[in-house]
Parts: structure tokens; C-alpha cells; sequence
């Protein structure tokens, strides 16, 4: 596994010099249509921002669930295992249109057609693959492919595939198959460009929905529960895949300047990235160190960091929607119509979002601090 990650770090290291580039990020990022200063930015204000943050949950949990010390499977272990009350499909159904109301009446008639004519593959069957994903036919209609067990979290997960769907039909109906995210060559990445803005549909929904249970709950116990899915959502998306782009920039800092990568190289990277950020909050053991091999996004080119950009952009256009209305809701639905006939850093301005600056992460960052504040004062 060691041998196979190297080989594919020097082999874009190699083919950045043969080019012309001055290091291998800097031709990554050429086809995303991503400058260079703003993948860097993301990845020292993220990783910076959330950093005290996430000790605090981390913390939370060492006091809560009685757990000394801290281990890396330890992330996501519920605060409130007792508490975790069904949820039929019928039920999200309700929840997840309700929740996207603001987005109008044509989203609205997307994702009541993907429920009405069966878009979304949820039965637990022998051999399915795990997770969800979102994919298409140009012409036909979006699928999405999760596994359905009667839980909260299920029903936010769905919301996110179906911000995957909500973009993939309304690009459709605007756009040819090569500009259509979700199909054809899009849904194998052919698009790179699509990488730095693919997360923002998806996690808009979720919040959305999920702020739409924040706002009409008044039981003590769900609201914590919510609290709790969103920070998994933002752990996911702005420490997980951030600490995997720090472990994939250091492997490319150190193939470049000559070091060979080996296997011991690698396991000290990845004990090196998680000991920096989560500190004395969290014991970093050999399995931990281990956490590199289950990661294909290694293979994908700088994806990793996209996650972290994704995630501030649909949380930056959920906030406008929630302050100015409509306005803000006919601009991201352009955006949506618009598919991928401009850079994804165009893409997210014309939402209202500029992703050249610092701002829209550190609001998101702001958020989870936010969250964490709640879940603590809670669990006082």
C-alpha cells in the first residue's frame, strides 16, 4: 500500500518537472481552475480554526463518555448513545421538503419527483456498497444510492445526495452533457474543475434541513442530537478531509525535495498531522497511524481540500438565504442552472460567496465553535 502511494506522489512530482510546473500542486490545480494562494489558505485557516474547536469536543467527550484517553476511533462515538429515536422514510420525506421550501418551486418539484418516481436506491441489501453517492443519466433523472436505517442521520445524509440531485436536474435541463455535473464524464472527474465547488449543493441541503429541525424542535434531546449531526458533518468535511490534504501536501513537500517516501515516512507523516492538530486531546496509536490506507481521495489529485471549500460555500449560501430571502435563493438556483460552464470560483461569487478570501471559512468556523458552545453548555 506504502509502495502504491508513493509511486503515485513521484509520479506527479516527475511529470510537474517534465511540464514545466514549479511543483505538482501548482499542476493539479491548473485544470481545477484553482489558484494556488487559495488552496493554501484553506488549508492554514481551516486547520487553524477548527483546531481549538475540535480539542474542546474532544474534551467533551473524555468527560462525558468517561473515556481516558481519547483514542482516533473515539471521533464518532455518540455524546447521548440512549437517545437515537426512529425516523421513518416518510417522516424525512416531510423533513426534507419542508426544509427546502425556500428554495422555491422548481426544487421543490425536483426532489417531490425523486421521492414520487423512486430515485433513491435505499434498501440494505447483500453486497451493496457502503456510503451514498449521487450519479445520473443526462436525460433521464439523477440517482442516488445510500442505505436506508431509520435514523436522523439518514435523513440529512439523503438531503445531501439529493443537493447532489437538485444540481445534477436543474444543469440538465440548462446545459449539454459535458457542463452537467453528475453525468458522463462529470461523474468520473473528468470535470476536475467541478471539485472545488461539487460539496457546495449537497451540504447547503443539509444544513438547510437540518436547520429547519433546529428551528421547530422544542425538545431538548433532538435539538442536542441535530448539534451533534452537524458537527459530524463539519468534522467530516473541515478536519477529516483537511488532515488528509495536510498528509498528502507534507507527502509532496518531501518527494520534492528528494526524500524517498517508504512506509515508515508515511506512517510518521500521518502520526505528525493528527499529533499537531488534535495535540494532547486525543492519543495517537499505531492504528491511527494506519488511517492513510483506507483513503482512495490519495489517488484523486489534491480532493481532499475541496471538501473544506465545499462546505463553506453551501453554509455561506444558506446564511444569506436565511437573511435576504428569496434574492439569495434565485441566485444560488442560477448557479445550480448554470452547471459547469464557468470556474468554480466564479461559481460560488455569483452566489454571493467569495471563496478567494478568508471570510466564508471563518464564518463556517465560527458555526461550529458556535455548536460546540451549545453542546457543551447542554451537557453541563
Amino acid at each position: 500500500m506504502a509502495a502504491t502511494l508513493a509511486a503515485h506522489i513521484e509520479r506527479n512530482v516527475v511529470m510537474a518537472r517534465l511540464r514545466g510546473y514549479r511543483s505538482a500542486v501548482e499542476m493539479i490545480l491548473a485544470p481545477q481552475q484553482v489558484p494556488e494562494e487559495v488552496y493554501r489558505t484553506i488549508l492554514s485557516v481551516v486547520h487553524d480554526g477548527m483546531q481549538p474547536h475540535m480539542r474542546r469536543l474532544l474534551r467533551l467527550k473524555q468527560r462525558v463518555l468517561g473515556i481516558d484517553p481519547v483514542r482516533f476511533y473515539d471521533l464518532q462515538a455518540p455524546l447521548d448513545p440512549t437517545f437515537n429515536p426512529p425516523l421513518s422514510y416518510d417522516e424525512a420525506q416531510e423533513l426534507i421538503l419542508a426544509g427546502l421550501r425556500p428554495l422555491g418551486e422548481e426544487y421543490g418539484a425536483i426532489m417531490q419527483a425523486a421521492f414520487r418516481e423512486r430515485w433513491v436506491d435505499r434498501a440494505d441489501n447483500v453486497g451493496k456498497r457502503s456510503g451514498a453517492f449521487c450519479a445520473g443519466v443526462y436525460g433521464v433523472h439523477p440517482f442516488v444510492c445510500m442505505t436506508w436505517q431509520g435514523r436522523l442521520r439518514n435523513a440529512l445524509t439523503l438531503a445531501h445526495e439529493l443537493g447532489h440531485a437538485g444540481q445534477q436536474a436543474l444543469s440538465a435541463r440548462n446545459q449539454i452533457v459535458s457542463n452537467t455535473p453528475g453525468f458522463g464524464c462529470a461523474a468520473l472527474g473528468g470535470l476536475q474543475g467541478a471539485r472545488f465547488f461539487s460539496e457546495a449543493p449537497s451540504t447547503a441541503n443539509e444544513i438547510l434541513v437540518g436547520r429547519q429541525i433546529l428551528d421547530t424542535t422544542t425538545d431538548p434531546r433532538v435539538r442536542r442530537l441535530v448539534v451533534e449531526q452537524f458537527l459530524g458533518t463539519f468534522t467530516h468535511n473541515m478536519v477529516t478531509h483537511l488532515l488528509e490534504a495536510h498528509f498528502e501536501q507534507r507527502l509532496y513537500d518531501l518527494a520534492e525535495a528528494g526524500q524517498p517516501i517508504t512506509t515508515r515516512t508515511i506512517l510518521d507523516v500521518q502520526g505528525e498531522v493528527f499529533a499537531r492538530f488534535y495535540g494532547d486531546a486525543m492519543a495517537v496509536d499505531d492504528e491511527a497511524r494506519l488511517y492513510w490506507m483506507q483513503q482512495p481521495h490519495f489517488y484523486m489529485d489534491l480532493y481532499p481540500y475541496s471538501y473544506s471549500a465545499g462546505l463553506a460555500c453551501g453554509f455561506n449560501v444558506v446564511e444569506a438565504i436565511r437573511t435576504e430571502g428569496r434574492p439569495a435563493a434565485e441566485r444560488w438556483l442560477d448557479v445550480l442552472r448554470a452547471g459547469y460552464t464557468l470556474p468554480p470560483l466564479e461559481l460560488a461569487r455569483r452566489a454571493g460567496v467569495d471563496m478567494c478570501s478568508p471570510a466564508p471559512l471563518e464564518r463556517a468556523i465560527a458555526f461550529f465553535g458556535e455548536l460546540v458552545d451549545e453542546l457543551e453548555a447542554s451537557l453541563a
